[in-house]
């Protein structure tokens, strides 16, 4: 709720600011933040149980190591920021070694989820490495520690039925097959005791042919996964055991904002 509220006060607060372009520097300072390139998108999910899920995203490319990511997603209200950056670039760019090395973390607030514990329960923490290494310049192989917290409020449980920590690792291969075409396929194993295996989902797949046109993307997935957010392995797999066919769409447009500083 904080976060909705200062989200409104900034809005009204460049309301007046654009009302009043006499005040030049803030007018700058504010023109400067918010120049840059952009990724808004809305992708959607539907699996044999008929329950569509829809996401509606902002990205910004602050520059060329850090990204910052805004979504919504329509299943339990939930609301998605990341940021993710790259590590020792210019290290690994002085070696030649063909690796790139990327961090990236994320909360999670669903707002109508369940409590079961207190009002903390809503939260969910993300940290994902991902190291990719360029087989040759159209394809690219990566490899994705996952780690995600549920935050669930300690009590006198135990915590057999309520876990807290979730382990993932993903393999991917990324393959451009002309300037229009892009493939991608990604596999996921949940790291858990094998006495759980009939109780969690252990392995995760995704499939994806994405069409690129000038500043739009179409992307075709097929998958056992089916949530949109960052958490979405620990909902499709943690949680549970299902694993039924889903059909995914997204859309994503590129645009550049470039508004010019004002002079005193």
């Amino acid at each position: 709720m904080k976060i909705h509220i200062i989200v409104l006060f900034f809005l009204s607060s460049s309301m007046g600011l654009f009302a009043q372009p006499k005040k030049n520097n803030f007018y700058n300072g504010i023109s400067s933040l918010l120049n840059g390139k952009y990724e808004t998108l809305i992708s959607s999910k539907i699996g044999s149980e008929y329950e569509s899920k829809v996401k509606i995203g902002l990205q910004k490319i602050i520059n060329d190591n850090i990204v910052v990511d805004a979504s919504y997603i329509n299943y339990l209200n939930t609301y998605d920021y990341s940021f993710r950056t790259t590590i020792l670039k210019n290290r690994l760019d002085a070696s030649k070694i063909p690796i790139k090395l990327y961090y990236k973390t994320a909360i999670i607030v669903q707002s109508n989820r369940e409590v079961i514990f207190g009002a903390n329960d809503k939260l969910k923490f993300l940290h994902q490495f991902y190291i990719n290494y360029d087989i040759r310049s159209s394809t690219i192989i990566s490899l994705e520690p996952i780690f995600i917290h549920q935050n669930l409020e300690k009590t006198k449980l135990e915590p057999k039925g309520y876990p807290w920590d979730f382990f993932f690792v993903g393999l991917g291969i990324n393959h451009k097959i002309n300037t229009d075409f892009v493939i991608t396929g990604q596999f996921f194993n949940q790291i858990i005791n094998e006495k759980l295996t009939d109780k969690y989902l252990k392995y995760g797949y995704e499939i994806n042919l994405k069409y690129i046109k000038k500043r739009m993307s179409y992307n075709f997935s097929v998958s056992n996964l089916g949530h949109l957010s960052n958490i979405g392995l620990l909902e499709d797999m943690g949680l549970k055991n299902v694993n039924s066919l889903k059909i995914g769409l997204q859309i994503t447009h590129q645009l550049e904002i470039n508004l010019k500083n004002e002079k005193d």
